[in-house]
């Protein structure tokens, strides 16, 4: 986050730098944990002249968001950040901004700010989402876990994704629903996460007055669940995934829940392989405008 006592720079002062400056490399991200890991990348294949930026660094009023159709967080400020910047200052190979493409894969919906570059997958933590990355944050971050990465990846999938569609239905009713604790819809059973995906949708509306929407947000449920990939990492939230391993570690014996940012680090950590990462567009594209 940005010094609190340091103005945040506004996307006018940015057009003027970038109109006097068109040599300016920038990489735009949603949060610090991006920062790191994109920041890291582009200075270990050699890229010591772009900076990259935590989006919260910049005053992206609600104006501009809803101007660009975008959310209100920090995915929808990047959003607006890009079109914005293009609108004003036209392509710059230079500016990067980069943000998750949360449900854009699954539901087959694109973006054409040419400044604007998104995850290969559903989230900046799919990265870590396979069986080397989990095998080494097992190894380096948990230590003597029972479990190969393999098996953990099979055991948290399913709930994974179905946390997914919750979050798409929620969004595709413009409900914006408070969550509750999905951990009392779930127990560890021998082979898998046992989820209760009724339960916990109807403690989620019955905490938001919203009962009677019991059926129809199961009916959604069903309908997008047939639409579910082969590749879990297009139909996953990092912030659910993050959360889940947490607890899941937890429930094996002589383990404990660990804070949320630990897990995202030593996940980021885990993926940060510079030969793998250079196979991903993401990352192939950055190093293509930066190198």
């Amino acid at each position: 986050m940005p010094n609190a006592e340091l103005p945040r720079r506004t996307l006018q002062e940015l057009a003027v730098i970038y109109k006097l400056e068109p040599d300016t490399k920038d990489v735009i991200v949603e949060g610090s944990s991006d920062k790191y890991l994109i920041e890291w990348f582009l200075e270990d294949s050699g890229v010591d002249d772009a900076v990259v930026y935590d989006i919260n660094t910049f005053h992206v009023d609600a104006l501009t968001v809803d101007k660009w159709g975008a959310e209100h967080n920090n995915r929808g400020r990047i959003i607006a950040f890009a079109y914005e910047m293009e609108s004003v200052v036209g392509h710059r190979p230079y500016l990067a901004c980069v943000a998750d493409a949360d449900f854009d894969i699954f539901l087959k919906r694109t973006q054409t700010a040419s400044n604007l570059l998104f995850t290969d997958y559903a989230c900046m933590e799919m990265y870590a989402f396979n069986t080397r990355a989990l095998n080494k944050y097992l190894k380096l971050n948990v230590g003597r876990f029972p479990k190969s990465g393999a098996r953990v990846l099979a055991e948290i999938t399913g709930v994974l994704e179905e946390l997914f569609l919750i979050r798409l239905v929620n969004s595709t009713f413009h409900m914006n629903l408070r969550s509750v604790a999905w951990e009392r819809s779930a127990t560890l059973g021998n082979s898998a996460i046992n989820f209760d995906t009724k339960d916990y949708v109807s403690r989620c509306l019955n905490k938001n007055c919203s009962a009677a929407d019991l059926p129809r947000f199961l009916t959604e449920i069903s309908v997008l669940r047939k639409e579910l990939t082969s590749d879990s990492r297009n139909q996953i939230q990092g912030h659910d995934f993050v959360e889940l391993l947490s607890w899941y570690i937890a429930q094996h014996k002589g383990f404990s829940r660990a804070l949320p940012d630990l897990v995202q680090r030593g996940l980021f950590t885990a993926a940060a392989e510079p030969e793998g990462l250079k196979k991903e567009k993401l990352f192939a594209t950055l190093l293509s405008r930066f190198q």
